[in-house]
């Protein structure tokens, strides 16, 4: 922090760093941005949905310090990106643009985003779990269908092994957690 000469009037302290990891700082710059884009944006908030603001034109959905814009004319996106710019230091990422294919593309906190405009929005976190799953020797099922365990590659508990299980239940009658942690781990050695 850099200190303000002193006898100096109208001068206050400045701060170094940003405000990322004070405790307040994430509602405090949650309540500007919401005032802002209400009063002079003249946008409405949709009820139940406290991050989601919108008019007849534009739709802005606030994600921390991220921001995105779905307008019915990407004019609508320039004319709020140029208010927002008059107050904020403002970064466009993405402008919204289609491809050749009439997709556009997004990357939102880990979620990808595919919108083809007038069609349709397909949303999901394939790209992210395919790189934390590599981490973890996990490979990522494609097809939607749950993996079977999550345990080192190459290793699956068969119908057998479920049958065996459940045959086990019935003859014990108290079983413990950790006894079934130790089962678990047998089926997934044998």
């Amino acid at each position: 922090m850099t200190l303000p000469r002193m006898g100096l009037k109208g001068k206050a302290f400045r701060l170094n760093k940003s405000l990322y990891g004070l405790k307040q700082s994430g509602a405090n710059w949650y309540s500007t941005i919401k005032t802002y884009l209400q009063q002079d944006c003249k946008l409405l908030e949709i009820p139940g949905w406290s991050c989601v603001l919108k008019n007849d034109e534009i739709i802005v959905c606030l994600f921390v310090d991220d921001m995105v814009v779905m307008p019915s004319d990407l004019a609508y996106n320039m004319n709020l990106v140029k208010k927002l710019r008059k107050k904020f230091d403002t970064k466009v990422v993405k402008s919204g643009r289609l491809d050749q294919d009439g997709v556009a593309q997004y990357d939102i906190l880990g979620l990808d985003i595919e919108y083809r405009y007038g069609k349709d929005m397909k949303m999901g976190m394939e790209k992210i779990l395919e790189a934390k799953l590599k981490t973890l020797d996990v490979p990522l099922n494609k097809s939607g269908k749950k993996l079977k365990v999550p345990s080192p590659p190459n290793t699956y508990i068969t119908k057998e092994d479920y049958v065996a299980t459940k045959g086990y239940k019935k003859n014990v009658k108290t079983v413990t957690t950790q006894n079934w942690f130790v089962l678990s781990c047998l089926l997934q050695i044998h």
